[in-house]
């Protein structure tokens, strides 16, 4: 397939758009810790399958020796546009986010598992929201959040992955945002994956809205 690439308006208007959905779903994890959320600015272009895995190393949260967990969620908005998100936690954000929410110390693995599940559903389920409210009108339908990989060290767990035999699509449009809460040391990256067709589908949709500004 060959690459489809979005100009400078678009790109901006793009990450204009992914800006305000993270603000949202900063809202919501900070009601839900009852935190201030730190965002980063997002990250948004079109990457190649070969290319994926430096564009989700590059400026991380996490170094590709840190053992981390990933939770994995697809979403799709009819004949729009289809992805999926991944969120990685580090190794100590089961222990930070019970003590935060004042849980027991002594949880169980299906117990940890769902505090950081719920944690991903909000960020996940607030941002691809958020986005395709703005653009499309309307809203994502998302399946569960599943734990994807467990306490896994970074480079490992993207290799798994992201191998390119693997991969079934040439490239996608990836969006990596980082947010982390300061006093408690949590840190987390939201990694979002859209299909090449949702990149040609944007598209269209981001010139409708330019046109009208």
């Amino acid at each position: 397939m060959k690459q489809l690439e979005y100009n400078e308006d678009e790109y901006d208007l793009l990450k204009e758009l992914f800006n305000v959905a993270m603000g949202q779903a900063g809202r919501g994890l900070a009601v839900l810790l009852n935190a201030y959320v730190e965002l980063s600015i997002p990250d948004v272009k079109i990457v190649p399958a070969e290319k994926i895995i430096e564009a989700i190393t590059e400026r991380s949260t996490y170094n590709k020796d840190e053992v981390v967990t990933a939770i994995r969620q697809t979403f799709y908005n009819y004949n729009l546009i289809e992805g999926e998100t991944i969120v990685l936690f580090g190794e100590n954000s089961y222990s930070t986010i019970a003590d935060i929410l004042g849980y027991s110390s002594t949880l169980n693995i299906d117990q940890q598992n769902e505090l950081l599940l719920e944690v991903s559903n909000i960020v996940s389920g607030a941002s691809i929201n958020g986005f395709s409210k703005q653009l499309f009108k309307s809203e994502m339908t998302f399946s569960q959040p599943s734990v994807l990989n467990k306490k896994m060290e970074m480079n490992k767990l993207l290799y798994n992955i992201f191998m390119r035999r693997q991969l079934h699509w040439d490239y996608t449009l990836f969006v990596k945002i980082n947010f982390k809460l300061q006093s408690d040391g949590f840190k987390s990256d939201l990694l979002a994956f859209m299909s090449e067709k949702s990149i040609e589908t944007i598209k269209v949709f981001l010139d409708k809205k330019l046109e009208l500004m």
